[in-house]
């Protein structure tokens, strides 16, 4: 189910009380739900676009960092040098280094969405494959 406006009460319990399969780290991202666990790949990957399909201005979203992996991830500002990632909508500091690193279990971050781009509110990386 994409995220989106609902008609119902249950469709809107649905989005807040049940986490969205897992999400594997790739350039772009598409959540289905509020809550996503994202699998850590064995190898380094960047996270340009979160996509904004059926999201709604104010919308938050959570990912936690989930498997036993040893590649981090990287989710990188729409700023970061390097980054020419078609799309990019990711405001996590705004620098040219701003970027979450995903590197162990349980590293998570919430995005809120202004109806164009996904600002980070909080961040927590707890170091490499920590248990």
């Amino acid at each position: 189910m994409a995220i989106r406006s609902h008609s119902t009460l249950a469709q809107v319990k649905e989005q807040y009380t049940k986490m969205g399969a897992a999400i594997t780290a790739a350039a772009t991202i598409t959540p289905t739900h509020q809550t996503h666990t994202l699998t850590l790949p064995a190898n380094a990957t960047n996270i340009d676009v979160i996509s904004t399909t059926g999201a709604s201005k104010g919308q938050l979203f959570i990912l936690i960092a989930a498997g036993a992996g040893v590649g981090a991830v990287s989710i990188r500002d729409t700023a970061v040098s390097g980054n020419s990632t078609t799309g990019k909508n990711i405001k996590c500091g705004g620098g040219t280094s701003s970027a979450i690193a995903f590197d162990g279990a349980n590293d998570s971050a919430t995005f809120v969405f202004d109806g164009t781009n996904w600002i980070v509110v909080s961040s927590f990386n707890g170091g490499p494959n920590q248990d």
